[in-house]
């Protein structure tokens, strides 16, 4: 028997909104039905993919086709998914969570507004919450991590009983696709981790996919929903791909691995095959840190199959894989040089960010603001390794990790 249920439906970009609901609620009870987490929960955490209107300057500028955004979490599915929690438990407080950090000057009641949030706080009694702000705390990574011991978050995503991570069928040019465990990011402060792209984390593709493995161990999700009914090619802001599914499951790791067929990839391809020329496929990763399946094997897939739609995405790549894999190589040697000069730098340089390339110190910041000074992807000697100086019980990035 398979040991993961992922339904796959169709639902037409024609859709009304009552059209939109039926599908959802038809496909979340052919996944198995809402989980007894989100039953039972007393807060519940709802995490849309709005990146889209993020790095859009006006609201006019937010891409859409056919009437709908190719690049965020539909808004009439994140209300039916809402709705559909909101009648599966009636009590629970539930937060709609999304980092509304704009590289314009929008402030998140705007966001809220152009998503049509707004009207799902005062219909559905739910609380919208900007994952940057409020009580951070740091969440300790189960079973210690595999880059990270800890992360910080918001307290209310910390403590939440059942998370659900709505996403969108995206490709994306680092992590090659962008669906319900790459959502979870934006449930992470970005000024606790630099800029609203979270530069510190993308220092180097390694870092990032592994950070994406010790974030779904600290939230996994209860329920994956993935708003299939607009693609979004090339990369997370790319063009619009009429896929016409909507797809949910318990695991999302299976639930990813199955959007990944329907976007012609198979779930168990790696770097360096495209679509993973930058980096490690994440969700390859997440199966094998035993956070879910991409067997097709071990996933019933209640609907059609996935490849049956003939669909071919096309994710264009950051970097080239051997550009990713020079950044991986310095950041192995930087990072021993790190352990090596430890104790030295504790003495001059702790609570600073060093950047390290080969064996030289090469650049020096105070806090997250100066990440840009650092100088990642640009810099005259070459790609390295960048850290903050602190003792090893407050060190939260497992730093030996990158000997491996």
């Amino acid at each position: 028997m398979a040991g993961a249920k992922v339904a796959l439906q169709t639902c037409s970009i024609d859709a009304s909104r009552e059209q939109v609901r039926e599908v959802v609620a038809r496909t979340i009870a052919a996944a198995g039905g809402m989980p007894e987490a989100v039953l039972t929960a007393k807060m519940i955490v709802i995490k849309p993919n709005w990146v889209g209107i993020l790095v859009a300057e006006t609201p006019d500028q937010v891409k859409r086709h056919r009437g709908r955004l190719v690049n965020d979490t539909d808004p009439q599915v994140t209300e039916a998914v809402v709705s559909l929690v909101r009648d599966a438990n009636p009590s629970a407080t539930i937060y709609l969570a999304e980092g509304l950090d704009k590289f314009h000057d929008w402030d998140p009641q705007q966001c809220w507004e152009l998503m049509e949030a707004l009207q799902l706080r005062d219909k559905y009694g739910v609380e919208l919450i900007h994952t940057d702000e409020g009580e951070i705390v740091d969440v300790p990574v189960p079973g210690g991590g595999q880059i990270r011991r800890f992360i910080e978050m918001r307290a209310e995503i910390a403590n939440a009983d059942a998370v659900i991570s709505v996403a969108k069928i995206k490709c994306h040019q680092t992590a090659g696709v962008t669906l319900a465990t790459k959502n979870l990011f934006g449930l992470v402060p970005a000024s606790h981790y630099g800029s609203m792209n979270r530069d510190f984390l993308h220092q180097n593709p390694f870092r990032l996919m592994r950070f994406f493995v010790d974030l779904a161990t600290v939230i996994k999700p209860d329920l994956a929903v993935i708003d299939g009914i607009l693609g979004a090619n090339y990369t997370m802001e790319g063009e619009a791909y009429e896929t016409e599914v909507m797809l949910a499951g318990h695991d999302h790791v299976a639930t990813d691995a199955v959007a990944m067929r329907v976007m012609g990839y198979d779930p168990d391809t790696d770097h360096p095959t495209h679509p993973f020329e930058t980096a490690e496929n994440h969700v390859k990763l997440c199966a094998e840190a035993g956070l879910g399946t991409i067997d097709p094997a071990e996933i019933e897939v209640v609907g059609p199959a996935p490849e049956s739609f003939g669909y071919q995405f096309e994710t264009h790549a950051e970097f080239p894989a051997d550009a990713a894999d020079a950044m991986l190589a310095a950041a192995r040697s930087a990072s021993q040089t790190y352990l090596r000069l430890k104790d030295e730098l504790l003495t001059t340089h702790q609570g600073q960010y060093v950047f390290i390339i080969a064996d030289e110190v090469v650049g020096t910041i105070d806090d997250l603001k100066g990440i840009p000074e650092l100088g990642f992807f640009t810099h005259e000697k070459g790609y390295g390794y960048a850290v903050q100086v602190l003792p090893d019980t407050e060190q939260p990035e497992i730093i030996e990790a990158y000997a491996v």
